[in-house]
């Protein structure tokens, strides 16, 4: 199997190493910093987190994996990219940035120069040598700070739905359709831009250069626009009335990404495109518009960058950002050197002489001799043609140098590369290291798509083999050997991925898509109902066993149960040596087996699986399915042959047993907690402070929360999961692997066999937890009614109007019961302005504010305005005696799931929505106080004249 994975080493690297031996060796410096991780990514596209290790053949790269307990061993030949996280800002040190001719950027201070050589101190370097033929630009860097944006730093400083975007230190990506991020670099009228863009599929992205900031919706008129149609990228701008567009380079490439320079005069409506190494890629010159064309008209200029992933999958995994003096790289043919000085003059000559202690350039320009300062000057464009040079790899550092040339050793902190063009090989420490690319080599095929089973772990994946393997105390019985890579390793225990070895099929919802199920209220009265008959009726069970077990692993276990009790459930099984198996291990028993479960509305089912506050100390611990399609939430305290006995709020009661279909497992550990205010998404344009209503207020004390539940025995087990070809799944703690066979023990089952042959998939760590999430009965979890916080207002102040995702919006629909009786469904209220006010008793601006509330809507006795406060999950009696105490007279709703402030995000109270006569929410208020009162009743006042036009 090994020799049928690996790929055979090209042996050109040796005759270049042999070449270049001997050589004497600068280093950059090396920090006391530990390892950082990266990623290594295959010509296949495949790729795997871990850091270098040290090797000893140039040929390849030694690869420890973050999950693996040895290293890899991948020839150079088959590595496309080793990338790094960036450096939040990494400093550039020099006064001067060399470009060469290849791509190559080097900062430092220029020590002599000579018609051969030119000798740089550099930071990372010390001195160096470079030959002269090969330069291609000198850019003087000074106060006024010509590098913009010296590289990628993470997606700290971009705006946008960040929650779509993914920042894992390589790159900022996403998978999600029509996601965005913009970001204000500071773009000057005229600049050089340099962007570096990839993807794994089929690329269909927008980066635009040039546009307003991300309120403005990138329309067809905004910014210079480097667009995917089909397989070519094509650069598009429009302004006023004219438009042009140009194609720039086809998307065939096997390593799938783009490489590009561009240089834009925003003023002049002008771009030039370049590869990295100099060649030519398009060129757009807008056409004058009669907007523009008179002497004082400007072009509307932006200074923002935007990308946009229209669909499949988009990374930005480079992007930095010069000033430019509005010329471009000379014509190579000319053999002149152009001088570009801070006073715009521009000298066309040759260079006789450098002056290292005056730094004054001596130049030949024309007939005549003229002496030049290094001060003076903003850069120095070369032509001539380069030198063709040998260069298999590039490397990218933190500071913005970029390096090419051969290999000649991977240490254990560092790659030594020998540059065609510097005297030196250069030693670069891993912890300056950005990214490893290597070049294709021209009769380099891509390698064809493989069929073999894939390793995925996160975002990562590597198809390979799964070979013999032993369980040990710090490496897995599963043993992993890479396409291409020399050797295998173990996962470490506690990794989590699974190994697919076909693709599976999704699981088939267990619900039809009627709607109809009823969620009851657990109360005595919805009991007498679930126990009384119903005249419909009831699907025909397809029986396939006595009673069917879902354990919370996702594993199904055919089975009949003799009883449960406190403890769990005692069964009787033919594929299970266990008799007993504990609560804290089941999910759902299907008491009739083959009947699905009731299709519920999503505000249903989120009714059902909110946990009230009140009831957050002793929870409910199962839902019960009868046949009917009712549901009960309860306490299952105990079942026998004939009944359940089970507690709703604190009361006792029997359910008989041929009632009930199927009972579903609710556990403390599942349940998704809500935090006491909500965690800003980063797409709002100003978020307002959490529950702070007014900058006079007090500060906000949150209410005293429910400590986070331990990690459940499932996550914590080292276990592995075998997803067979007939849909089950056997969940066990693994012993090995052998022959094709892996093998182990279930606490349940007992000793476990499994032929890989028959796995459509093997799932460990805690990916099982994940993938059983997702089943039918896993997806059945509570969620914590919101905490909300008090929002304590000053007598001088009052809660402001904040910026509300709701505004705008159709209010959410809720239908509560009302104190007094009956029930208030605010969908019939259309045609009302309808004051919502969040309020509970144990809230002392709450109680504060109503009475003031209640007397200021007095004076719209004549208008449609209705006042509804809704109390957050208190008991009625208390609710009575909190109004008659404070001689109220009000229309309450009762939200006693927490499920009405869920929907209108009332993280703080109190809190006044206004929904306007069309149903759409109007404004919204956090906090109390006299001041919220008289801005609500200016509110009330606009959204009345509003909705009367």
């Amino acid at each position: 199997m090994n020799a049928m994975l690996r790929q055979i080493p090209s042996l050109c690297y040796w005759v270049l190493f042999s070449l270049l031996a001997g050589m004497s060796l600068v280093q950059a410096s090396d920090s006391a910093a530990p390892k950082r991780a990266g990623v290594l990514t295959l010509t296949s596209g495949d790729s795997v987190a871990g850091q270098f290790c040290e090797v000893s053949f140039p040929t390849t790269i030694c690869w420890q994996g973050k999950d693996f307990t040895r290293p890899f061993e991948f020839q150079l030949s088959g590595v496309q990219r080793v990338q790094f996280p960036a450096a939040e800002e990494a400093p550039t040190t020099g006064d001067c940035l060399l470009e060469l001719h290849g791509g190559d950027l080097i900062y430092g201070n220029l020590v002599s120069w000579n018609p051969s050589w030119i000798e740089l101190q550099t930071a990372q370097f010390g001195h160096i040598q470079i030959r002269a033929t090969a330069l291609r630009r000198i850019t003087f860097l000074d106060e006024k700070n010509n590098l913009l944006l010296p590289g990628m730093a993470g997606i700290r400083k971009w705006l946008g739905e960040k929650s779509k975007w993914h920042d894992d230190g390589t790159g900022i990506w996403t998978d999600i359709k029509q996601a965005e991020l913009t970001r204000d670099v500071g773009l000057p009228e005229r600049a050089i831009i340099e962007f570096e863009i990839s993807w794994r599929k089929q690329a269909d992205f927008v980066l635009a250069l040039g546009v307003p900031d991300k309120t403005v919706p990138l329309g067809n008129n905004v910014g210079w626009r480097f667009e995917t149609w089909s397989n070519s990228l094509n650069l598009v701008c429009e302004r006023d009335s004219v438009a042009d567009l140009t194609p720039v380079e086809t998307l065939a490439q096997p390593d799938r990404r783009i490489h590009l320079v561009a240089y834009l005069d925003q003023l002049k409506g002008e771009m030039t495109v370049f590869h990295p190494d100099g060649r030519p890629a398009a060129e757009l010159i807008l056409p004058k518009s009669k907007a523009t064309n008179s002497a004082n008209a400007r072009p509307l200029m932006h200074s923002a960058v935007r990308l946009v992933n229209r669909r499949g999958d988009v990374r930005l995994e480079q992007l930095s950002v010069r000033r430019w003096n509005g010329t471009l790289p000379l014509d190579e043919a000319s053999g002149l050197t152009r001088f570009e000085l801070k006073d715009q003059e521009e000298l066309q000559g040759q260079i006789e002489s450098y002056q290292a202690d005056s730094r004054e350039l001596t130049l030949k320009v024309g007939d005549e001799t003229r002496q030049v300062n290094v001060k003076e000057l903003t850069g120095i464009e070369f032509s001539g043609k380069p030198v063709p040079a040998i260069s298999t790899i590039s490397l990218q550092l933190q500071d913005g140098v970029r390096l090419s040339g051969v290999i000649d050793s991977f240490s254990a902190d560092a790659v030594t590369i020998v540059c065609p063009h510097i005297v030196e090989p250069l030693r670069v420490p891993y912890q300056s290291l950005l990214s490893l690319t290597v070049h294709p080599q021209p009769d380099q095929p891509r390698p064809p798509a493989s069929r073999l089973p894939r390793l995925e772990i996160g975002q990562h994946q590597l198809p390979g083999a799964l070979i013999d393997g032993v369980e040990m105390e710090d490496a897995s019985c599963l043993v992993w050997q890479p396409v291409g890579s020399r050797t295998a390793s173990p996962l470490r225990r506690g990794a989590a991925g699974k190994v697919i070895f076909h693709e599976t099929v999704k699981p088939p919802s267990q619900s039809s898509t009627s709607g109809n199920g009823r969620v009851n209220e657990p109360n005595n009265m919805f009991a007498k109902l679930f126990l009384q008959k119903t005249d419909r009726p009831t699907p025909g069970p397809r029986k396939t066993a006595d009673q069917l077990l879902h354990l919370r692993t996702g594993d199904k276990l055919p089975c009949t149960v003799l009883s449960i009790d406190e403890e769990g459930v005692h069964i009787k099984s033919s594929v299970a040596e266990a008799t007993f198996v504990p609560h804290d291990k089941i999910k759902a028993l299907e008491l009739i087996t083959g009947m699905t479960l009731p299709d519920l509305n999503a505000a249903k089912k989120e009714r059902l699986l909110t946990l009230p506050r009140l009831q957050k100390t002793t929870p409910p611990t199962q839902i019960l399915c009868s046949k009917a399609g009712d549901m009960l939430r309860c306490r299952l305290l105990g079942m026998n042959q004939r009944q359940l006995r089970v507690e709703i709020h604190l009361d006792e009661m029997e359910i008989p047993q041929d009632r009930v279909a199927q009972i579903i497992w609710l556990h403390p550990d599942e349940i998704a907690t809500t935090g006491a205010a909500a965690m800003p998404s980063g797409n709002e344009p100003t978020p307002p402070e959490p529950a702070a209503a007014s900058k006079n207020d007090e500060p906000v004390t949150p209410r005293p929360t429910q400590p986070e539940p331990a990690p459940s025995a499932l996550e914590s087990a080292v276990l592995v999961q075998v997803l067979g070809k007939d849909g089950n799944r056997v969940t066990f703690e693994p012993r090995e692997v052998q022959g094709g066979t892996l093998a182990g023990t279930s606490t349940i089952l007992g000793p476990c066999r499994y032929e890989l042959k028959q796995a459509e998939q093997v799932i460990f760590g805690k990916e099982i937890a994940a993938a059983a999430a997702v089943l039918p009965f896993g997806q059945w979890r509570l969620q914590a009614a919101i905490e909300p916080l008090v929002a304590q207002d000053l007598p001088s102040g009052g809660g402001d109007a904040v910026s509300s995702p709701l505004i705008g919006k159709p209010a959410p629909d809720i239908n509560l019961e009302l104190l007094q009786g009956g029930r208030f469904e605010l969908s019939k209220q259309r045609g009302q302005v309808i004051v919502l006010d969040f309020w509970a008793s144990w809230c002392g601006p709450c109680m504060q504010t109503m009475p003031l509330l209640h007397q200021m809507l007095h004076e719209f006795e004549s208008q449609p305005v209705q006042l509804v406060s809704v109390n957050l999950e208190e008991p009625a009696q208390q609710i009575r005696t909190v109004l008659e105490r404070h001689q109220l007279e009000l229309t309450v709703a009762l939200d006693i799931d927490g499920v009405a402030a869920r929907r209108y995000e009332a993280n703080a109270i109190p809190q006044v929505v206004v929904v306007d006569r069309t149903g759409k929410v109007s404004h919204v208020f956090v906090g109390g106080g006299p001041g919220m009162i008289e801005r609500l009743k200016a509110a009330l006042l606009e959204t009345l004249a509003a909705t009367e036009k």
